[in-house]
């Protein structure tokens, strides 16, 4: 609902505080907690499941798990017909196997944060720092995160977020507008200087 000039979420809608996940010491010696946007997820595969925190990475393209997370549910990374595909993450092109799971963030018997994604799951261990990665495919194309650091984050149904504020679709034209405009840096129209 949009009212008094700020636009509220709908239900079902649910705010997180972000979480102190690591500490950072700068030269001076202060150290600082670091904030990220991390929520317990629940993956479940056929008889198996397996709860575990996930970083929301509006960077990353893909939803991606570690290898962990797959052994907890028994995937199969022996399977020659299993579909495999190559991500750039932190640096480094790693492989992950590509199931369909069922997914969850478990607030209580909050249900409708529940949905089902074709996700990675990473053939080797590389001591990633969360068990999962939240990306575009597999998470943000289903939920709208809006972030209000350091205080909290919100997570809502993508549904009732488009009917309150409506995706602006752009066509090709525009795209390539935008584009121009970043790579050649933002100039003021004529004659307003």
């Amino acid at each position: 609902m949009v009212g008094g000039g700020r636009v509220v979420p709908e239900p079902p809608f649910h705010p997180f505080p972000y979480r102190e996940e690591d500490r950072f010491k700068s030269l001076s010696g202060e150290v600082y907690p670091i904030l990220r946007p991390t929520v317990l997820m629940r993956a479940r595969l056929g008889g198996h499941s397996w709860q575990f925190r996930a970083l929301i990475d509006s960077g990353a393209p893909h939803t991606l798990f570690d290898r962990g997370t797959g052994d907890a549910l028994h995937i199969d990374y022996s399977r020659g017909d299993a579909e495999r595909e190559s991500f750039k993450v932190a640096g480094e092109d790693r492989i992950a196997q590509m199931e369909t799971v069922q997914l969850k963030i478990p607030y209580g018997d909050f249900a409708p944060f529940e949905w089902e994604a074709r996700v990675g799951f990473f053939l080797t261990d590389w001591n990633m720092p969360f068990a999962g990665l939240l990306g575009q495919d597999g998470f943000l194309d289903r939920w709208v995160v809006s972030f209000d650091y350091p205080h909290s984050f919100v997570i809502e149904a993508r549904e009732s977020f488009l009917t309150r504020i409506p995706s602006v679709g752009l066509n090709e034209e525009e795209i390539a507008k935008i584009w121009e405009s970043q790579e050649l840096g933002w100039r003021a129209p004529p004659g307003t200087r």
